[in-house]
């Protein structure tokens, strides 16, 4: 294969990883590191 094919491929799988990532860890980052805002947010409209 040329240089160019293995840099196609080694980008689609950046692709995959990077779409992965975007699904899976980002969601639950933010809600790892936002925890305790939205606890505050959830008391506060089940006070309503």
């Amino acid at each position: 294969m040329t240089g160019q094919a293995d840099m196609g491929i080694l980008l689609s799988f950046l692709f995959f990883f990077n779409m992965l990532g975007a699904m899976f860890l980002m969601p639950a980052l933010a809600r790892w590191l936002f925890r305790k805002n939205m606890a505050g947010s959830l008391q506060a409209t089940a006070a309503l």
